[in-house]
């Protein structure tokens, strides 16, 4: 198990796993909110930085971010209503 902080620049992953035939990794994600009377930080979306050398997700991933302020101005964001 692991539980950890996240902040503005939280980075994790995991290294390519190997498993025996039959056999396959499983996740399971949850976060926890609090409730605070201020803002602490501006809301956000989470940044994509793929790793490999795939040019097709390194185009997709710089266009991610400002993809994703345009959807927020015009509908609104979703994790941000959760406050």
């Amino acid at each position: 198990m692991i539980i950890q902080l996240t902040g503005k620049h939280t980075l994790h992953g995991y290294d390519l796993t190997h498993f025996p035939d039959g056999m396959y990794r499983t996740s399971i994600a949850a976060y926890a909110y609090s409730i605070h009377q201020h803002h602490i930080e501006k809301p956000r979306t989470t940044d994509w930085r793929p790793e490999d050398g795939n040019p097709v997700k390194k185009i997709l991933a710089s266009i991610y971010d400002p993809a994703v302020k345009i959807k927020n101005k015009f509908f609104g964001s979703s994790t941000a209503k959760n406050q």
